[in-house]
């Protein structure tokens, strides 16, 4: 049992590190572009669509490769595939947790979420495609933390949590 969540925890680690991984690459493009946008440019250039509220950033075939899109309750930026659709999004909207939202090739999403910002704990959820409720949810503070795996339900089904002085560990069927 110990093993399997230790999988667990390093698959968790992982999905974390890509997360961070996309964030980045979407924080990249957009310093690219402001970048970009400061500079002379030659009289052959090809601009983009930029507004107050919407930035396109397209590809060297001129398909929008990434969109920034802000409004006074929400803002996104998203890396879009050759077809346009969303692969990774970082959103950031009024009364909700910042979330970034991956798409895989098969069309199903995996949504990363701060747990902080909707239960008070430090951490991070983890909702996979179609699913109501976080599958996992990782919280933390400065004396304690844990790691509960929810069913498609939402109910609990393995909690572990652990402090500066001991283990707790529970488990449902």
């Amino acid at each position: 049992m110990t093993e399997e969540l230790i999988r667990r925890i390093e698959n968790l680690e992982r999905s974390n590190r890509r997360m961070k991984f996309a964030a980045g690459a979407c924080l990249l493009a957009l310093g690219c572009a402001l970048m970009m946008g400061q500079q002379s440019s030659p009289a052959n250039s090809t601009f983009g669509v930029l507004t107050a509220q919407k930035l396109i950033v397209g590809g060297d075939s001129g398909k929008p490769a990434v969109v920034i899109q802000a409004s006074d309750k929400a803002a996104s930026v998203s890396v879009l595939n050759s077809k346009g659709d969303p692969r990774a999004t970082l959103i950031n909207a009024e009364g909700l947790a910042a979330a970034v939202v991956l798409k895989g090739s098969s069309g199903a999403t995996t949504e990363l979420r701060r747990a902080d910002e909707i239960n008070g704990d430090g951490g991070l959820e983890i909702t996979p495609a179609a699913m109501q409720f976080p599958t996992v949810v990782v919280t933390g503070t400065t004396t304690a933390g844990g790691l509960t795996v929810r069913s498609p339900a939402g109910k609990a089904q393995g909690t572990i949590g652990f402090s500066n002085e001991n283990i707790v560990q529970t488990f449902s069927k």
